[in-house]
C-alpha cells in the first residue's frame, strides 16, 4: 500500500524557520519512538521527564525518515536526515498550524468533562466510512497532542476531529484557535480535573474556551440537559456565535433523545434529529454512550454527511482497552469476565462504569466484583466524591470491593466489612489478592485513575487466567 504524503524536508524547513539536510519526505509524525512507524518524521520534544533527544538513535533504527531536533546529539550519524531549529515544541506548534492552514478539511471540535475520547471516537467511525477522514490519536489532546493530530492531517482529508483537553484554565482557548474548528462539541461539564478551579462553573467557563477558535459561522453543539448548559449557552452568544444546536432528552433539543432500551452490550435508541425521527443500535454500554452518540449525529447532520451510514457505523462500535473493553478468561472450569475501565476515572464516569457493571447479567455462583482505584485531580471536594460513590455500589448489588489509593481506602472503611476484600495504596500486589477471592462466573470490574496504575491490574490478571474460548455475548471473539 502506498504511504500518503505529509511532509517535505524543504517544506518543515520553511515552516520552522529550520535548516533542512538532505531532501527527503514524511508519511507521518511521531514524538515517540515507541510508536513510531516507518516513514514517520520524528520531532525530539523536551518534556517534563524526557528529552526525545535521546531517542533520535532509536527512530532512525525503527525508520524515521527524518527528524526535527534543536540540539545536535553526540551519537547522530554524520548523514542523518535532520532539520535543526531552535525549538522542536516550537516547530511542532508550526508544523500543526500549517497542517490547518492548508486542509481544505471540515473540522470538528470535541471537549468536555466526560465523553470526549468517546465522541471522538464515534465521529471518527462514523464519517471516515463516508470520506478520507483524520483525528485526534488515543487522548492527544493537550499542549503536544493537539498539535501532532494536526500535523499529521493529509491535504487530502475531508473531514478532521479534534479532542481538546484541560487541566488548567486558559488551556483550551490556544488550542481551539490553533485547531480553527467548523463545528465544536461541548459533551457535558462535570467534576473532572477540578483541582486548579474554584469551582464548577469556572469549570464550565474553561470549557467554553473552545468557542474562541470556531470559524466565522461555524456551529456550536451543546447538551441540554447538562445543569451548566445556561452558562455555555451565554458564553457563546456573548461570542457572537449565532449557530447553536442542542442534543438531550429536553423536549425543545434540536437532537432528542425519545426512547432507549439498554443491556451490557449497549442500547437501542429512537431520537429525533431536527423533527426526524430515527432508531438505532449504539454497541457501546451505559446511558452516557446514548448521549455521546447523540452529539454524534448531531455534529454529522450539521457536517451535512450521511446520517444513515453514521447510524450504522454505531451498532459497530467497539470498546478500547481501558475504556470498556471485556475480556472472557478461564478460570476453573469456568469463566470470568473482566471488564477493562482502567484508563481514567471522574465521579461520572465511575457511577456510569458501575451501572453497566450492574446491568450485566451473573449467572449462579458469579457475583458483581469491583477493584476501584483513586480519582484523581478532584480538589478539595475529593473525600466527598469518593464516599459518595457508595450509593452507585449499593444500587448496582455489588458485592465485593476491592480498593487502590488513599482516597478509596476511605470510601472501603465506609462499607459493610461482609463487602470489604482488600485496600492498598497502590495497585502492586493486589492481583493476587483479587485471585484468592475469584470464583467462576464473577464479574469483575477495574476503574481508576490512570495515574493510580489500574491497567497494571486488568494486565496481571489476564496474564494468570488467559483467555476463555466462548465469545462474550454478541462477540465473535474473546475481546470485545
Amino acid at each position: 500500500m502506498t504511504q500518503k504524503y505529509l511532509w517535505s524536508a524543504h517544506e518543515i524547513a520553511s515552516i520552522t524557520g529550520g535548516t533542512a539536510s538532505g531532501a527527503w519526505s514524511a508519511s507521518g509524525v511521531s514524538i515517540n519512538t515507541r510508536t513510531l512507524e516507518v516513514g514517520d518524521l520524528f520531532i525530539a520534544i523536551k518534556g517534563p521527564k524526557l528529552n526525545g533527544h535521546q531517542f533520535v538513535s532509536e527512530a532512525l533504527k525503527k525508520g524515521a525518515s527524518g527528524l526535527i531536533i534543536d540540539t545536535i546529539p553526540t551519537n547522530l550519524p554524520e548523514q542523518a536526515p535532520i532539520v535543526l531549529v531552535s525549538d522542536t515544541l516550537d516547530a511542532l506548534h508550526a508544523l500543526g498550524k500549517a497542517s490547518r492552514k492548508r486542509s481544505e478539511a471540515l473540522i470538528i471540535a470535541v471537549t468536555g468533562s466526560v465523553g470526549k475520547t468517546s465522541t471522538k471516537n464515534a465521529l471518527y467511525h462514523a464519517l471516515s466510512a463516508q470520506s478520507q477522514t483524520t483525528c485526534s490519536q488515543a487522548s492527544h489532546n493537550n499542549l503536544w497532542g493537539v498539535p501532532l493530530s494536526l500535523s499529521q492531517m493529509a491535504p487530502e482529508d475531508q473531514f478532521g476531529i479534534f479532542e481538546i483537553g484541560m487541566s488548567h484554565p486558559g488551556e483550551i482557548s490556544p488550542l481551539s484557535k490553533m485547531v480553527s474548528p467548523h463545528i465544536t462539541i461541548i459533551t457535558n461539564v462535570e467534576p473532572a480535573h477540578t483541582e486548579n478551579f474554584d469551582s464548577l462553573e469556572s469549570v464550565a467557563e474553561a470549557k467554553a474556551e473552545i468557542f474562541d477558535g470556531l470559524e466565522k459561522n461555524g456551529i456550536a453543539i451543546l447538551n441540554s440537559d447538562n445543569k451548566f448548559f445556561s452558562i455555555l449557552r451565554a458564553r457563546s452568544k456573548s461570542l457572537g456565535i449565532e449557530n447553536l444546536l442542542t442534543f438531550g432528552s429536553t423536549n425543545d433539543a434540536d437532537t432528542r433523545l425519545i426512547s432507549l432500551s439498554s443491556d451490557c452490550q449497549g442500547s437501542c435508541v429512537e431520537a429525533s434529529i431536527q423533527g426526524k425521527r430515527i432508531c438505532y443500535r449504539v454497541s457501546l454500554p451505559g446511558k452516557h454512550e446514548v448521549m455521546n452518540s447523540l452529539a454524534t449525529l448531531t455534529a454529522i447532520h450539521a457536517a451535512g454527511a450521511d446520517i444513515s451510514a453514521a447510524t450504522s457505523a454505531l451498532g459497530q462500535l467497539s470498546p478500547l482497552p481501558g475504556r470498556g473493553k471485556s475480556y472472557q478468561l478461564e478460570y476453573l472450569g469456568g469463566s470470568i469476565h473482566l471488564i477493562d475501565e482502567s484508563y481514567n476515572a471522574n465521579p461520572t464516569s465511575m457511577r456510569a462504569a458501575l451501572d453497566n457493571l450492574g446491568n450485566t447479567k451473573v449467572s449462579p455462583p458469579g457475583r458483581r466484583i469491583a477493584v476501584l482505584g483513586d480519582m484523581r485531580e478532584l480538589g478539595r471536594d475529593s473525600e466527598k466524591y469518593h464516599l459518595n460513590i457508595a450509593q452507585t455500589i449499593f444500587k448496582n448489588q455489588v458485592e465485593k470491593i476491592f480498593t487502590v489509593g488513599d482516597q478509596m481506602e476511605r470510601l472501603f472503611h465506609s462499607l459493610p466489612s461482609e463487602m470489604q476484600c482488600f485496600c492498598s495504596i497502590d495497585a502492586k500486589g493486589i492481583t493476587r489478592e483479587i485471585l484468592k477471592v475469584l470464583r467462576p462466573n464473577d464479574i469483575l470490574l477495574v476503574k481508576g485513575s490512570n495515574a493510580v496504575g489500574m491497567a497494571s491490574i486488568v494486565s496481571e490478571v489476564r496474564a494468570e487466567l488467559g483467555p476463555c474460548g466462548k465469545s462474550l455475548p454478541g462477540a465473535a471473539d474473546n475481546a470485545v
